[in-house]
């Protein structure tokens, strides 16, 4: 189901921002590293600003698998509707190896995750495009969904909404072999959910 270090690096290779970066990455290459659910490697990435960096993410994850990623329209990238959680401030542009839990809180809030600096929305969303078999195996019941906790989505007003009270959250149509992000209430709570954190 998981990719092994050569081959995430080799997934990588063709999305590269530099030659330096690639070959820092082949040096700090975790060799032998043997991904589960609970300790998936993965690559942190962060591009130029957070709206080049979400559509980095979803356009590389749409290529992996071979059609591109259904977004829904409530999912707008633009300032005014996708900020990170907090008011953090956004990374300059890098790249590097982290693990990740991809079961953590499941059946959990992405409210009540209590370690937000310790969520990576951006490393799961490239994990999506590392392990397209994890995905694809995604049904909500043995395997989770995810949250992109640290990512939040301001929908559009008029419809009694109170602002930026929304997270995207990723999954997989298996009828239409399709990778697909929506936005849901943040307070929602389902044992179909896990909030993936880095460790």
């Amino acid at each position: 189901m998981f990719s092994t270090p050569e081959q995430i690096l080799e997934r990588y290779e063709d999305f590269r921002f530099s030659d330096e970066q690639l070959a820092e990455l082949e040096r700090t290459m975790p060799i032998g590293h043997v991904s589960t659910p609970e300790r998936a490697l993965s690559l942190n990435i962060w591009y130029t600003n957070l709206r080049s960096t979400f559509a980095f993410h979803r356009d590389w994850i749409g290529q992996a698998h071979g059609t591109p990623v259904f977004q829904e329209h409530e999912i707008k990238t633009d300032k005014d509707h996708l900020r990170l959680v907090g008011g953090a401030t956004p990374r300059s542009r890098s790249v590097g190896w982290t693990v990740l839990d991809l079961t953590a809180n499941r059946g959990l809030a992405p409210t009540e995750v209590d370690h937000p600096k310790r969520s990576s929305a951006f490393a799961v969303m490239a994990a999506a495009a590392l392990h397209p078999e994890w995905v694809a195996a995604m049904d909500g019941q043995e395997v989770p969904y995810v949250w992109l906790h640290g990512l939040e989505i301001n929908v559009e007003p008029g419809t009694n909404r109170t602002p930026w009270q929304h997270v995207p959250m990723l999954g997989y149509l298996s009828f239409k072999n399709t990778v697909f992000m929506a936005a849901m209430p943040h307070g929602t709570k389902s044992s179909r959910y896990a909030t993936p954190v880095e460790v």
